[in-house]
């Protein structure tokens, strides 16, 4: 597997495609069809080197909905053009449900049985929500007209193939354009750096050293006290955002060196000071599909209060469910759903309390309904709720171990501290270690941000220089995937 953050990618992969692609475009002949075959092909060689039937089963699925879409366009009846498309969408969701869902289905149905032994192909959910974009778009409005070859090179793209943000064909058929016509500029290319480097640093030095942690204490929930597993949930919920957000960062970046201009899935979502705002800030793009392609349709809030509940909870646990295969993530879904609801009817006494008290109850709320989406199962849900009121237990000494493991290693090497105080060391530099992310979180504005508005600076580029060379340092030691990557 040649992941984000291996060597082969970042030293290897990277490079070639990123150097080979610029170059490529600089042979203009017939529209710059070798850059675009070029693209398309390493694009295929990121998604093989998961497994080479990922690249049959996506290569199968772009040519069925190209070419039917086709077809659907040119026919004249519109409920016949109606009808092809619910087939193509219900043949696309079919794919997703069988390869993704029928084992679940099964042990809800039945508890005996071997599972089937399905192939999940990389990022299936992500590519099938833009192939279904495709399809109503073009269906309902027939002037997106694109290449096979086009069309092969926005699907398999692979900075957006596992794990998002979920592109819009339109978005990237423009900017292909784009940079087909003009050259990529400097100012693109140095944000794209600044983007990559601040991205791998938020899911190396950070997302994975929290990991840890949450990690060892979601596998041992019952020797582990109240104090140790809030510092979990509170670990959990700032691993999730600096794992999901530094991949979106690293994969704008490379966009950007690209000459794409990724869409943002990240606006500081922790600052959000109600559910309904967090939902417009965390995971901006699968919001903006949900909204646009299942709760718009639905009715939205057009047609009555009972309505409107109906459509919310529909969409959350569509949400939920796109998320994993199990019930913990439905019911994360359900929950959210219910908050969003309570948050509309709620909103003007809501507001009246001071902003502050806000932001840290909608932080802490999402935190807590974190639980169900990082537990196993729904026993090890009710058993942390549970662990939540044992202020007895003693916490062994391994958890503080997982965290941070080196600075202890050169302290006992020294000889300065016994182990004792090392171990208290450790707890305390957890500590300050969380709350020092935690001031990152809802105070230092985003990378979008950061990157344009720091462009030229010295310091930036010396901060930047110094992250990705710690984190390029650190990836033999860190989990080769992404969070986002099992849904």
């Amino acid at each position: 597997t040649m992941g984000i953050t291996t060597y082969t990618f970042v030293f290897i992969f990277l490079p070639i495609t990123i150097i080979g692609w610029r170059l490529l475009l600089h042979i203009k002949y017939k529209d710059c069809i070798l850059s675009t075959l070029f693209l398309s092909t390493m694009s295929l060689l990121f998604i093989g080197s998961y497994d080479y039937r990922f690249v049959i089963i996506l290569f199968l699925t772009v040519v069925i909905n190209f070419y039917i879409v086709k077809f659907i366009c040119i026919l004249k009846k519109i409920y016949l053009k109606r009808i092809f498309q619910y087939i193509l969408i219900t043949g696309n969701l079919s794919v997703l449900l069988l390869l993704k869902y029928a084992n679940w289905i099964r042990t809800l149905i039945e508890t005996t049985g071997q599972p089937w032994k399905l192939l999940l192909p990389i990022g299936i959910s992500f590519y099938t929500l833009e192939q279904i974009m495709y399809i109503i778009d073009s269906c309902n409005d027939n002037t997106y007209h694109y290449s096979f070859l086009d069309y092969i090179s926005y699907s398999a793209f692979f900075p957006v193939i596992v794990s998002g943000p979920i592109y819009s064909h339109s978005q990237y058929m423009e900017q292909l354009k784009e940079i087909k016509i003009k050259k990529i500029s400097n100012e693109k290319t140095m944000q794209g750096i600044i983007s990559f480097s601040l991205g791998f640093g938020k899911k190396v030095l950070l997302a994975s050293q929290l990991g840890r942690l949450v990690d060892f204490g979601y596998e041992n929930i019952e020797i582990m006290s109240a104090y140790t597993l809030m510092l979990c949930i509170i670990a959990y919920s700032l691993q999730l955002y600096f794992d999901f957000s530094g991949y979106c960062n690293i994969m704008e970046g490379i966009g950007l060196m690209m000459g794409f201009e990724l869409p943002i899935n990240f606006t500081s979502p922790y600052k959000a000071a109600s559910i309904g705002e967090f939902w417009k800030k965390w995971h901006i793009t699968l919001t903006k599909f949900l909204t646009h392609y299942v709760y718009i349709p639905l009715g939205g809030n057009r047609k009555g209060k009972y309505r409107y509940i109906v459509n919310v909870l529909l969409v959350f646990l569509i949400s939920g469910i796109w998320h994993g295969a199990e019930l913990t993530y439905v019911l994360w879904g359900g929950v959210h759903g219910i908050c969003i609801i309570l948050d509309r009817y709620l909103k003007p006494s809501w507001n009246k309390l001071w902003v502050g008290l806000r932001k840290i109850i909608t932080f802490l709320t999402v935190s807590i309904l974190w639980i169900p989406f990082r537990a196993e199962s729904l026993a090890s849900m009710v058993a942390i709720f549970k662990g939540l009121g044992n202020f007895k237990v003693i916490t062994p000494m391994e958890f503080y171990q997982t965290m941070l493991p080196r600075t202890a290693t050169l302290i006992k090497a020294s000889g300065l501290l016994e182990d004792q105080m090392i171990f208290g060391l450790q707890k305390v530099l957890i500590v300050v270690f969380i709350i020092v992310l935690l001031y990152i979180v809802f105070n230092v504005r985003d990378v979008a941000y950061l990157r344009t508005q720091y462009l030229s600076s010295i310091w930036m580029s010396l901060i930047c220089g110094i992250i990705l060379s710690f984190s390029i340092m650190q990836l033999s030691e860190i989990p080769v995937t992404f969070i986002y990557e099992g849904f």
